[in-house]
């Protein structure tokens, strides 16, 4: 469709592309994203917005999506199930019905991408990013005391920033801070300086988040992003400029973790969360205890005990997304869970072989939500915003770029 023919919104002296604003949607969405302390957060209001004006212009649903929805609606089905004998807690309810709408938000992201793919990610993950500094400054300035209310923005003096919790809150930076990285490799150095600076503003906030899961979250996912960037490259001095600048890297990095180390309340909390031996984490009920309780315990729960109720059982939370879908969605939810997760990684390797133009954004989005994966052992991230993200993203990349590879095929004569 060309320009003159797109459709517009049109008045006597203005004229909007639909296009644009079907964008500005979109990086609004990837924007609030860092709003997440109150429900329904301005995000989910965006969110909402974008689905609706997408779906004035045709939102299409392929193959791929229509898989991820029926793979979503079997999960779903099973906290449906898990939910009827738990109604009498009246936060059950509202559980459930926010696990589906993140479930249609991740449905809405993979047929999002099914037209104008490379301007559509391009907005959103630009909003993302953009949202994603703001939360870290607020985060590091409050961490130091350096603003109004600071106390609002910190929890057990750790920076929570605009979130609820600092564990989630470091998690959510990692994205951002591999497309920074790969700008970085992209443009080198001078270039890319301003990208540097920003991801030094996004790494300082994820430390002083003092998650440990999101530290390990973001090394695996810079590690697996790193490669298979230089895999993926097909220029030498590319994949130079990217060993060189890997190890110039981690030399800032260490430099920029001796300073904050040399703060003595900085050096005191790290101390205490750099440790494995966390006394939640250890004995019979600690952590790793009630994972191997928790399955034992879903043997005989063949629809699960229901949504928060795990608590009722033992001393806290699951903290593991694999042994909370048993006890929340049954046996059914604790089947098609990581039928769904192996699935998307599928899927998303299928898509990182097509030289796409959003191959390296997909390289990115691809990694991060691997490692989240590998967190969600020790961490519960079913209802988690950006994940919903990451899994939409990643089945309307893998959909876009098959059909990029379909075209561009050679012609059978």
């Amino acid at each position: 469709m060309t320009a003159a023919a797109a459709p517009s919104f049109a008045g006597r002296r203005l004229a909007i592309p639909l296009s644009r604003v079907e964008n500005g949607a979109l990086w609004l969405i990837g924007f609030t994203g860092f709003i997440a302390f109150i429900e329904p957060s301005p995000n989910d209001l965006c969110v909402l917005l974008g689905m609706g004006v997408l779906f004035l212009t045709g939102l299409k649903l392929s193959r791929l999506t229509l898989l991820l929805a029926g793979l979503l609606f079997l999960y779903l089905l099973g906290a449906a199930i898990s939910l009827v004998q738990v109604l009498d807690d009246s936060r059950t309810l509202t559980w459930t019905l926010v696990g589906i709408f993140l479930g249609l938000s991740a449905v809405f992201f993979a047929s999002a991408m099914a037209e104008n793919t490379e301007a559509r990610l391009q907005a959103l993950l630009h909003g993302l990013v953009t949202g994603a500094l703001v939360a870290s400054l607020i985060g590091i300035l409050a961490y130091f005391r350096l603003m109004p209310g600071s106390d609002q923005f910190l929890l057990y003096e750790r920076a929570r920033s605009t979130f609820k919790d600092p564990n989630l809150f470091g998690p959510y930076l990692v994205l951002p801070a591999l497309l920074l990285l790969q700008n970085v490799f992209a443009r080198g150095a001078i270039r890319g300086f301003p990208a540097a600076a920003a991801l030094v503003v996004i790494l300082g906030a994820l430390f002083l988040s003092f998650s440990r899961g999101a530290w390990g979250h973001f090394v695996v996912s810079a590690a697996i992003m790193t490669l298979l960037t230089f895999a993926t490259t097909t220029s030498q001095k590319e994949r130079w400029r990217i060993v060189g600048l890997s190890l110039a890297g981690l030399a800032v990095l260490g430099m920029m973790l001796v300073a904050l180390l040399s703060i003595g309340s900085v050096e005191q909390l790290f101390e205490q969360r750099a440790t494995l031996d966390q006394a939640y984490d250890e004995g019979r009920l600690g952590r790793f205890g009630r994972h191997i309780l928790g399955f034992q315990l879903a043997l005989d729960k063949p629809i699960g005990i229901g949504m928060l109720q795990f608590p009722k059982y033992f001393p806290e939370d699951p903290h593991n997304t694999y042994l909370n879908a048993f006890m929340s969605y049954g046996w059914l939810g604790g089947v098609v869970f990581p039928a769904l997760v192996i699935s998307t990684l599928f899927i998303g390797i299928q898509a990182l072989r097509i030289a796409t133009p959003w191959r390296p954004a997909l390289i990115c989005i691809f990694a991060t939500f691997a490692a989240c994966m590998g967190e969600a052992w020790i961490i519960d991230v079913d209802h988690w915003r950006h994940v919903y993200l990451l899994l939409g993203l990643i089945w309307g990349l893998g959909a876009a770029s098959l059909h990029w590879r379909d075209a561009t095929l050679p012609r059978q004569i």
